[in-house]
């Protein structure tokens, strides 16, 4: 993590789109934002949108990333994938350092442990020590897998491009 580089949640599938908006942001870090989510929530009766790593925004930042932000304060949802400068990856390394020295074996957020939390947390707790994070955009072209009702969407519907 010593130069630039894109990170992406292992359960998803996403458009080259997706990695094209990232590449052409201009900030050093860059969260994904699915502005069309909610589109796919009608059909996932197994996982609910409130389960949803959904965002906001201001100014051409991410002022928050939280799965407790209601449906209707989201701009989007984090796709969970992620782009980072030379600059912006030393940013990070050094707020997870940071983050592991105050918080290590003990609560960070939400009731887990530093060691146990989400990547959303950590960027939250970022944002929240003044860190920016610009957004990149993209009107659907992205699902998760996280159920098997995911699974055969995405079979039924990834390869005709209907997502």
């Amino acid at each position: 993590m010593d130069g630039p580089f894109i990170c992406s949640y292992s359960d998803i599938l996403y458009r080259p789109s997706v990695i094209s908006g990232l590449l052409a942001s201009r900030d050093d870090m860059t969260l994904s934002i699915d502005t069309k989510w909610l589109n796919r929530y009608g059909e996932r009766t197994e996982h609910p949108s409130d389960d949803a790593e959904k965002a906001t925004v201001a100014s051409g930042a991410v002022t928050r990333v939280d799965r407790k932000i209601l449906e209707g304060d989201a701009y989007g949802e984090f796709t969970g994938v992620a782009k980072f400068t030379a600059v912006g990856a030393e940013r990070l390394k050094r707020s997870y350092h940071a983050a592991r020295e105050e918080f290590g074996g003990r609560e960070f957020r939400d009731g887990r442990t530093f060691e146990k939390a989400y990547l959303i947390q950590l960027l939250q707790w970022m944002i929240e020590q003044g860190e920016r994070f610009g957004h990149s955009d993209t009107p659907g072209g992205y699902i998760e897998i996280d159920t098997q009702q995911d699974f055969d969407f995405a079979r039924r519907n990834w390869a005709s491009g209907g997502v």
